[in-house]
């Protein structure tokens, strides 16, 4: 299951779910070993979890700045030359700042992969395959 899940994903999965549950080839709960509370608890959180993301992005960009900005600030605290500080301090902001980003993005997929693995995952990718076959048409879709 690829992250994140948009409303249109989501979209697709409950229709494709509603128009073909009844279908013998098409993919049952039951053989992943979820539930309908399951799924629905699944998907919310996905939809959750790009949402908050989302929301998130000022406060993360507000901690890359506080980041960047203590070695600064750490090297003002020495006698020696002027731009030679301001230079190190810089460096020394990148470094930290790239150091946090690869530490929150291990983080991120250590996240992804194990919401992937789940057996809700495992269905719904089994459900978009059925509806890559299957197209859902108008008259489908109104049953």
């Amino acid at each position: 299951m690829t992250f994140p899940i948009t409303d249109e994903t989501v979209s697709i999965i409950r229709s494709s779910i509603k128009a073909y549950q009844e279908q013998p080839d098409f993919p049952k709960k039951e053989e992943y070993g979820i539930d309908d509370e399951e799924l629905d608890d699944f998907l919310f959180d996905s939809r959750v979890i790009e949402e908050v993301t989302m929301e998130t992005e000022k406060a993360r960009l507000t901690r890359l700045g506080i980041i960047f900005v203590i070695p600064v600030a750490i090297m003002a605290m020495f006698t020696f030359d002027t731009k030679l500080r301001l230079l190190i301090g810089v460096a020394g902001g990148i470094v930290a700042c790239s150091i946090y980003l690869l530490i929150e993005k291990a983080i991120q997929i250590h996240h992804d992969k194990k919401r992937a693995s789940s057996g809700a995952a495992r269905y719904c990718d089994a459900v978009l395959q059925y509806y890559e076959t299957h197209p859902i048409d108008a008259e489908t879709a109104a049953e």
